[in-house]
Order: structure tokens, then C-alpha cells, then sequence
């Protein structure tokens, strides 16, 4: 008569029986029961449950099951260049796309992944275990008058894209395109408008647009789109 039983721990892992077992040297099955407290679903680990995670600020991930993850990183876009008050420019140029990469990697359970994500122009995105550890760059920053370069610097990654790197200050100044998402087209001045503030890209990791003005004021560039890390098993 067999009895099967529940458990929350991953159990030790052995590679010749391709298994996981507990103390006692029973086999943990590669089952999952999923309970939201008022639906009860049950389901094999793989093909009939893939995970698909996003993770969008710093903190840590553990691998639910041994199997291979296929990671993506996309880096943050960089933000659009401002004007300050006084300043003699009108224009202001686009950030640079976020760098991109993928992998498939075998991950055994239980093992703690950190996420460190970085805010600044020209910044790393890193995704580490402690023995391997992945990257994507950031799109740099727009200044005045060279838009900010695409992010180029990757770690540990497969199929890499570069980020395209955002656009002068003619026109206040168009964000990069990262793989993941579009820089943000800039507005133009307009009758009646003094300062037009740069537009934000509203997807991971494209540039922000810089800004145009008619006056001596003060103007903000667009913030660039997000990094993220998607996980997919």
C-alpha cells in the first residue's frame, strides 16, 4: 500500500537516479499541488505547468524544480537628457536601448538566484548564483548634444543584441530601441508651448526621449523603459 504525502522541500538531489529524495531516502514525484485557499489544482512538473516569471527590482529567485530555465535579461533603457533654467541649449538628445540576452541553463532545485538592479546610465543588470553570474548593460544616459549610447556590455549570455543608441538633439532627441521594447519618440515645439518635456518609453528597456523648449525654462527628459529578468521553465 503506497502512502504519498506533501512536502515544501526539494530534497536532495540524485543525479544517477535522475530524483530527488528525502532524509529517510524516499523519492520525492515530480507532482505539484497548487491550493489558493479556495481551488485545488494538481499537475506534473514540466510540460503541464511551465513557469514563466518576471522579476523587476533587486531580491532573490530559488529554482522551484531541477530542469532547464531559459533566462532573459533585458538591461534599462537610459533616460532623456534635461534642460536647466539659464541654460543657452533648446535641445536635448534620447537615451540609449538596453542591452539583451538569453540563455537555457540547467538549474537544480533550491538554488537561490540574486537579482541586483541598477537605475544608472550605463549600469549592469546582474543575475548571479554565486558560480555563474549573468549581465546586460543599461542604455547611457542623452546629454547635449550626442544622444546616450546603447547599452553593449554582456555576461554569460546567449543571443546578444546591443542596444541601439538614441538619437541627437535636432528635435529633442529620439530614445534607442532595446530588443524588448522601443525608445520613445520626443515632441516637437509647438505655438503656445514653452517647454516640452521629454516622453518616457513605456516598455523594457527602450531610451527616453530628450527634451525641446522655446525659452529659457527648465525641461525634463523622458525616463527610460524598465529592466527585467524573465524566467521561463
Amino acid at each position: 500500500e503506497l502512502k504519498p504525502e506533501l512536502t515544501k522541500t526539494f530534497g536532495a538531489f540524485d543525479p544517477s537516479k535522475n530524483a530527488h529524495y528525502d532524509t529517510s531516502g524516499r523519492r520525492i514525484l515530480n507532482w505539484q499541488v497548487y491550493y489558493d485557499g479556495t481551488n485545488c489544482v494538481v499537475s506534473r512538473e514540466g510540460s503541464d505547468n511551465p513557469i514563466r516569471e518576471y522579476i523587476t527590482s533587486s531580491g532573490t529567485w530559488t529554482a522551484p524544480f531541477s530542469k532547464y530555465y531559459e533566462i532573459e535579461m533585458q538591461g534599462k533603457g537610459g533616460d532623456g537628457g534635461g534642460i536647466t533654467s539659464g541654460a543657452t541649449t533648446i535641445t536635448s538628445s534620447g537615451g540609449g536601448g538596453g542591452a539583451y540576452g538569453r540563455r537555457r541553463i540547467f538549474i537544480e532545485a533550491g538554488t537561490v538566484w540574486t537579482a541586483t538592479f541598477s537605475t544608472s546610465s550605463g549600469g549592469n543588470l546582474v543575475f548571479t548564483d554565486g558560480t555563474t553570474t549573468l549581465s546586460v548593460q543599461n542604455g547611457a544616459n542623452g546629454t547635449t548634444p550626442t544622444g546616450g549610447l546603447g547599452g553593449s556590455s554582456i555576461l554569460g549570455l546567449t543571443d546578444q543584441r546591443v542596444g541601439a543608441s538614441g538619437t541627437g538633439a535636432a528635435l529633442g532627441g529620439n530614445g534607442g530601441n532595446s530588443f524588448l521594447g522601443n525608445g520613445a519618440i520626443s515632441e516637437y515645439s509647438r505655438a503656445g508651448i514653452e517647454n516640452v518635456n521629454g516622453t518616457s518609453a513605456g516598455n523594457y528597456g527602450g531610451g527616453g526621449s530628450g527634451t525641446r523648449r522655446s525659452t529659457s525654462g527648465t525641461s525634463t527628459g523622458g525616463t527610460g523603459g524598465p529592466a527585467v529578468i524573465i524566467i521561463t521553465g
